[in-house]
């Protein structure tokens, strides 16, 4: 989190959303999922919401 904070300070707006953080792991050989704070799976949304940020 520091890291992204201070490259978004300098000015290079950088996002790894939902998706492409899926494709990555698709792409790796491995199937996304979702976990809770006990580390039970979840069932993956339907749809996510993704936050707006304007750099």
């Amino acid at each position: 989190m520091i890291e992204e904070n201070v490259v978004s300070a300098a000015g290079a707006p950088h996002r790894f959303t939902y998706k492409s953080m899926q494709d990555a792991i698709r792409q790796a050989g491995f199937a996304p999922q979702l976990r809770n704070q006990q580390y039970e799976w979840r069932e993956l949304p339907e749809t996510i919401q993704e936050q707006i940020i304007n750099y």
